[in-house]
């Protein structure tokens, strides 16, 4: 009697088990490696599709997609998930292209998530925890309602090798066009834990992004993204974006720029009603320049366009709580609202120049500099022009409050010319903790203030 009730309690379970389990595998589809050309081209979801725990032990590349020399295109039959899971490769965890090859991720109305995937190759040039592309005709797009790479890496530092999330090189190119995008807790050993864009590559966020977070990326040069070697551009054109909690263990901040010429970050929310939204909280580089970081090189451009932009509590343990540009940068602030408040650095809380050819230029919008430190007893200035120039022109209104430094509490200038042309100006409650001009800190200079 026992035995019967067990054997119908058993047959229950199975009458509900089934149909579920029936479902489930209906539902998610596991797949093995896909290599290209010799996978048949378009490939159509008819589920939602996992590549897990694709290990490419005998060397080769992309450990759940590899393509070389040819356009692949992916799209859905219905509303179908992609996910790529664990998955490690020399370079290219889950994802490889070459010789002129392409990817087009086409699920505008789904998520295509990357997570916990590993390039494995110690090497120059390698990398690319998730993806890697090369070659001028190289590119990967992905069309999705939400993007996702989290805790992928590149566990090696050696020579170009790099990018915890995603790895460009020879002029390969990476289009997003997501609602929400987030990068988060990505890991690189050497460069750029989110991306590494190098040798004319482009990374570019489109209009679609309505929101992208950035968040807990951990790298030794570079906290987030690092772009390097000529005519290389990062483009954000979203609505809104975070850069929260990035840390560079080394050296360098959230957008760095080792060496080359003409290289680009373009931040241009002019597409967005009312313009667009960047937050930068509480990053931290171990030398200089929490957020930008240009090294060598000339024709660096930093462009902020439209945007209303929130800088608080980014720590540089050197110079430059937010800026510091040892290059031929320039860093243009245009028809925006910038509030740079609690920031910190040993010498220029705010920014820091240390090139003749560097510039920091606001134009139109207005700007706020509150309770920012630059620390060190013999530090000048929260914005420490030591050489380069900075242009303020247009402004309706610029506050300076509550800022700390040894010498100069809100500005040093030596030797050089500071021009402002606006409505307001208010300098209060500025301090030289060491020695003097408590907001202003001129020795043979000359400031120009204009309403």
């Amino acid at each position: 009697m026992k035995n019967r009730k067990s054997l119908s309690s058993f047959l229950k379970l199975m009458l509900i088990a089934l149909p579920l389990l029936f479902l489930f595998c209906v539902e998610s589809n596991a797949q093995t490696r896909w290599t290209f050309p010799s996978e048949t081209n378009p490939k159509t979801l008819s589920a939602n599709t996992t590549f897990q725990n694709g290990n490419t032990y005998n060397g080769n590349n992309g450990g759940a997609i590899y393509i070389t020399g040819q356009n692949v295109i992916l799209n859905a039959s219905g509303n179908y998930n992609l996910t790529f899971n664990n998955n490690s490769a020399q370079i290219g965890g889950a994802i490889y292209i070459e010789g002129n090859g392409s990817l087009l991720i086409n699920l505008p109305n789904n998520t295509v998530t990357f997570t916990n995937n590993t390039a494995t190759r110690n090497g120059s040039d390698r990398g690319g925890g998730a993806i890697f592309a090369m070659g001028t005709a190289s590119s990967i797009t992905i069309r999705a309602n939400r993007l996702i790479f989290d805790n992928n890496e590149n566990p090696y530092a050696q020579g170009w090798t790099g990018g915890g999330a995603v790895r460009l090189r020879d002029g390969a190119k990476m289009y997003i066009y997501a609602a929400t995008v987030i990068f988060n807790n990505n890991k690189s050993a050497q460069d750029g834990p989110f991306a590494l864009v190098t040798e004319g590559s482009i990374m570019e966020f489109g209009t679609s992004v309505s929101s992208a977070q950035f968040s807990n990326g951990y790298g030794s040069l570079g906290s987030a993204f690092y772009i390097n070697f000529d005519n290389s551009r990062f483009n954000f054109y979203g609505k809104k974006a975070y850069f929260l909690n990035n840390t560079s263990y080394d050296q360098r901040g959230v957008f760095f720029i080792y060496s080359g010429n003409n290289i680009v970050f373009d931040l241009d929310a002019s597409a967005h009603v009312g313009g667009g939204n960047l937050v930068f909280f509480k990053n931290y580089s171990a030398a200089h320049g929490a957020i930008i970081h240009s090294n060598s090189g000339s024709g660096h451009i930093f462009n902020f366009t439209n945007q209303t932009i929130d800088a608080t509590s980014n720590t540089a343990k050197n110079n430059g709580g937010i800026i510091a540009a040892y290059s031929g940068a320039t860093i243009r602030f245009t028809n925006s609202t910038s509030v740079f408040t609690g920031n910190t650095a040993e010498l220029g809380g705010i920014i820091y120049l240390g090139n003749a050819s560097a510039k920091v230029i606001f134009n139109y919008g207005s700007i706020e500099f509150i309770n920012n430190l630059s620390s060190l007893g013999t530090s000048v200035g929260n914005i420490a022009l030591i050489s380069g120039s900075m242009e303020i022109s247009n402004i309706s209104r610029m506050i300076a409050r509550g800022n700390k430094a040894g010498y100069g509490g809100f500005l040093y200038l030596p030797n050089l010319t500071f021009n402002f042309t606006g409505s307001i100006v208010e300098l209060t409650s500025n301090t030289a903790f060491t020695g003097y001009g408590g907001g202003l800190y001129f020795t043979g200079s000359v400031a120009s203030f204009k309403g």
